[in-house]
């Protein structure tokens, strides 16, 4: 689950890194008059009522920047799968039909068939170019091309 949501976890990560941040700098500012300086641990896990505001923007300004990035890669590998799937399915379609093709092709050219074969085995070859054009047609990599994979 952490791999799959990894973006929004570093989101999160990074709101909760900001959320430590802010709590260190109000430790480390020097306090006026009457006011005493609060320690670390206060500050972090009991903020006052602004920073504890500040805080929580924080966290969801880097939530929301994770989702973003989430979505964002989401598509992307939405769309390798499918890239993957349409390779996988011309592979498998377009070494089939060009097989068939030449087999028909090749009994055509012998002497061994008689009357009906012939027709048969020549609507078969006729079907099998239709596969096999097509096949060769359809894109094998549609959105992405190598060059955009490495960028």
């Amino acid at each position: 689950m952490i791999g799959r949501y990894k973006e929004i976890f570093f989101g999160l990560l990074l709101g909760l890194a900001m959320w430590v941040a802010d709590a260190l700098m109000h430790t480390l500012m020097p306090m006026s008059g009457s006011e005493h300086q609060s320690s670390f641990w206060v500050e972090l896990f009991y903020p006052d009522g602004p920073q504890l505001i500040t805080r929580l923007l924080f966290l969801g300004f880097a939530f929301f920047l994770g989702w973003l990035l989430w979505r964002s890669n989401q598509r992307e590998r939405a769309v390798r799968d499918l890239e993957r799937r349409m390779a996988v399915f011309h592979d498998q379609v377009i070494n089939p039909a060009s097989s068939i093709l030449e087999e028909c092709s090749a009994l055509l050219r012998s002497d061994g068939l008689r009357g009906e074969s012939v027709e048969l085995v020549k609507e078969i070859r006729q079907h099998a170019r239709q596969i096999d054009d097509f096949a060769k047609d359809f894109p094998r990599r549609a959105v992405l091309s190598p060059a955009n994979e490495k960028e």
